[in-house]
């Protein structure tokens, strides 16, 4: 456990110091490519748990189709949208056609699925950016990852240090109802913290910004659940594939769809809440 913890703690430094030196390029299309990066390992990891990297064409097709999502917004992609995902769904069932005494339509399906959901979802981060612009958008891509990681963190040291209740044996053993309280309340604080942090920083370089700490608090406890769903989600996945992790990249954590499947939710609840409420507000 101690080892476990260890690895935990020092993979998380990295991947922060990794974060911040993408933040420096948050404004570029570089960005947009991490985040496709992102989006295949992800798909691979779960067309690997599936037992379906073996079709070639399957995943070919899948991973052209996604590494497109991200750049959405760039260039003149938009009109683009759904005869590609028309193209897509079609060549998957011409690969089911051609490979049909292997392939099975359950396997298509969950392609699409995973191939779809994780684009569009992920791909959020870089909307959120293209249109409410840098100023406000990092302090939502900061909230999009609290309400994954900060929760996932809060659920499991409360849940080793007081856990008893098992909040779903039979998807995730080890996770309990003390450890998904815990991961509540230190989501809600990280946004209230962040929140002030976020203040001051914009007003080093000139900017001045609302926080609408209300909404932010109501929001965060709603978002805190949804990432705990999207983990629950993504452990149903391993468990009916007798996987432990989808991936070893990242030690004492697992692969990328360990890391980011919370994210997988929160990101695309938190697109379309604010479009509808604001969290933040720049006032000058």
């Amino acid at each position: 456990m101690v080892i476990v913890m260890k690895q935990r703690i020092l993979t998380s430094i990295v991947g922060l110091l990794l974060l911040a030196v993408v933040m420096f390029f948050y404004q570029t299309l570089v960005f947009n490519g991490v985040i496709a990066v992102i989006i295949l390992m992800a798909i691979w990891e779960v067309l690997h748990a599936a037992k379906i990297t073996w079709c070639k064409p399957l995943v070919i097709f899948s991973m052209v189709f996604a590494v497109a999502v991200p750049f959405y917004y760039a260039g003149d992609f938009q009109r683009f949208l759904l005869p590609a995902v028309v193209l897509y769904l079609m060549l998957l069932f011409l690969t089911l056609y051609i490979n049909h005494r292997d392939l099975q339509v359950e396997q298509i399906g969950l392609a699409f699925l995973t191939t779809v959901g994780i684009a569009f979802s992920l791909s959020t981060l870089v909307y959120t950016r293209d249109l409410y612009g840098p100023q406000r958008a990092v302090f939502y891509l900061l909230l999009s990852l609290a309400g994954g990681w900060m929760s996932d963190t809060g659920a499991y040291f409360v849940g080793c240090a007081i856990g008893k209740h098992k909040l779903s044996p039979e998807v995730s053993p080890k996770k309990t109802v003390e450890g998904a309280v815990g991961g509540v309340v230190v989501c809600t604080a990280s946004f209230a913290l962040f929140g002030w942090l976020y203040t001051l920083v914009m007003a080093h370089y000139g900017y001045v910004v609302q926080v609408n700490y209300v909404e932010l608090l109501l929001a965060a406890p709603v978002l805190s659940v949804i990432g705990m769903l999207g983990d629950l989600s993504a452990s149903v996945l391993k468990r009916q594939h007798n996987i432990k992790d989808y991936g070893r990249i990242m030690p004492g954590h697992g692969g990328i769809m360990d890391r980011f499947d919370s994210v997988l939710f929160v990101a695309p609840v938190l697109y379309t809440l604010v479009s509808f409420w604001p969290l933040v507000t720049l006032v000058a």
